[in-house]
């Protein structure tokens, strides 16, 4: 089968290898679509993203919908044909946060989880991975839209530790597609009023494709004194910060309202951000982190058969397998005008 290696740092290539092995809890999939995220992008680009190092060739992708090839003899609720989405983080299954439904932080899952240092991910024809973590989906599900499913988890996952509710006000730093996908799901939580910040114009008119939203380009005006403008002075009850960005992580407690929630989502480089403890306590706010996310796939696509969302909208580019160091490349060098790409295996 092919897979597109990354050798090192800005190098990754095509190569032929075997097929996986699987066993009987195992499940193996025919790959067809993977998104690339930014951390895709991180490894490829500058090697890494922080502490976390590719020291060796690996596959990335951790996006990935397909159709299942085979299955294992203990395997009963899918079968050939079916298409489906993975879950790529695979805990221990007995730790304490595993055995407390917290697995996204359990130290197996933190380096079991596709396309990271320590495990190949899907940028690849093929994959044998436990049943547990496969996911069917309807078979007249869009296939781009199951590719945007992960990234979707990640947006649930921190709106529900945000504790949005219907009537919250909200402002979201980063219009990129975890920026975009936060405030569909900010609606379907019965959030009203929505700031959308951002300094990329495209990504702020890809967003108001998907309805009425407060855009602010923060190159024309400042958007901290705009929202603030609109709040009345108070500000928001929530703040996203999706874009990982020490600038707009040190604003955000200017954007929040008194006893609000700030949301930390987008990965920084790991450089320390000058953060005005003093003010959050005046106001009493809250601060809450996600590390990607748990027991959220199928809520995901529960939501999205019963009340679907476009997400496949957000895809803005696709290329072949063979084209993936150009993918890359183009991702990117030109980042202000790719909302989401997607390699088609």
């Amino acid at each position: 089968m092919k897979a597109a290696v990354l050798k090192e740092k800005g190098v990754i290539e095509i190569e032929e290898r075997e097929m996986p092995k699987t066993g009987d809890d195992d499940v193996l999939v025919k790959i067809e679509y993977v998104g690339v995220c930014g951390s895709d992008l991180h490894f490829y680009g500058e090697g890494g993203i922080g502490v976390a190092k590719i020291y060796e060739p690996r596959v990335l992708g951790h996006e990935p919908v397909g159709k299942v090839e085979s299955i294992g003899k203990n395997v009963t609720d899918l079968k050939e044909g079916d298409s489906v989405i993975l879950e790529p983080g695979i805990g221990c299954g007995h730790c304490s946060f595993c055995r407390t439904g917290r697995y996204n932080i359990c130290p197996t899952a933190v380096r079991h989880f596709l396309g990271n240092p320590w495990t190949d991910g899907v940028f690849q024809e093929y994959i044998a991975y436990p049943y547990q973590y496969v996911y069917k989906i309807p078979d007249d599900f869009p296939k781009l839209r199951g590719v945007m499913i992960e990234p979707y988890v990640v947006v649930l996952h921190a709106v529900e530790r945000s504790g949005a509710r219907y009537g919250h006000s909200a402002v979201i730093l980063g219009a990129g597609c975890i920026g975009i996908m936060t405030m569909l799901a900010l609606r379907a939580h019965g959030v009203g009023q929505i700031f959308l910040v951002d300094i990329v114009g495209n990504r702020l008119k890809k967003a108001q494709e998907f309805g009425t939203v407060h855009t602010i380009n923060a190159k024309m005006e400042d958007p901290v004194q705009k929202v603030l403008e609109m709040t009345a002075g108070a500000g928001t009850d929530l703040v996203f910060e999706t874009a990982g960005s020490i600038i707009t992580q040190a604003q955000t407690v200017q954007y929040v309202k008194k006893t609000g929630m700030i949301t930390f989502v987008g990965f920084s480089s790991g450089q320390p951000v000058a953060f005005d403890i003093s003010t959050l306590m005046r106001k009493e706010a809250n601060v809450t982190t996600v590390f990607r996310y748990a027991n959220q796939h199928r809520k995901a696509l529960d939501q999205m058969i019963i009340n679907p969302i476009e997400l496949e909208k957000l895809v803005s580019h696709i290329y072949d397998l063979k084209d993936i160091k150009k993918a890359l490349d183009e991702n990117i060098r030109d980042k202000d005008k790719v909302i989401k790409a997607v390699i088609r295996i």
